[in-house]
C-alpha cells in the first residue's frame, strides 16, 4: 500500500519519528532488488492495483448509520458512500482487506460488509448492555 505521510506524532532522540500514515493506493509488488538499480537502498517494480470502489448498497449503509450511532451516539458522523470507506471503519484484519479488495463484484463486498457492520452491532449492543450490569460498592 502507498501512504501519505499525515503527522509527525513523536520526535525521538536517535532521531526516530512516530508517524500516522493515510492509505492512498494499492499496489502488487512486482519484482523486489536489495540495491535499486546503483542506490545503497532495496526497490521494486510495482504494478497499481485497477480496484473498483463500489457504490454501497443502502441497506449497508442504514446499518452503518446504525452501527454508528450505536457507538457513538453524541457524534454526528459523515457517513461514506463507498465500500472502502465504510471498511476502513470497520477496522478489518488484513486478511478480510485482502478479501474484500480481491472481491469484483459490488454485491459481494456489500455482503461481506454486511456481515462485518452486524457482527459489530451485536458486539456493541452487548458493551452497551454490560455497562448496566455493574455497580460500584
Amino acid at each position: 500500500t502507498m501512504v501519505e505521510l499525515e503527522r509527525v506524532i513523536n520526535r525521538h532522540e536517535g532521531g526516530e519519528l512516530d508517524i500516522a500514515v493515510r492509505a492512498t493506493r494499492i499496489f502488487k509488488l512486482e519484482w523486489f532488488f536489495d540495491n535499486l538499480k546503483d542506490k545503497l537502498y532495496p526497490g521494486g517494480e510495482i504494478e497499481w492495483a485497477s480496484l473498483e470502489d463500489q457504490e454501497i448498497s443502502e441497506v449497508v449503509l442504514a446499518e452503518f448509520k446504525a452501527l454508528m450511532d450505536l457507538k457513538k451516539p453524541e457524534e454526528t458522523i459523515e457517513l461514506p458512500n463507498r465500500t472502502f470507506g465504510v471498511a476502513a471503519s470497520l477496522n478489518l484484519r488484513t486478511k478480510e482487506k485482502l478479501e474484500l479488495v480481491q472481491m469484483k463484484s459490488s454485491v459481494s463486498q456489500n455482503k461481506m460488509l454486511l456481515s462485518h457492520i452486524r457482527l459489530h452491532t451485536a458486539i456493541a449492543r452487548q458493551e452497551n448492555n454490560n455497562q448496566f450490569n455493574f455497580n460500584l460498592n
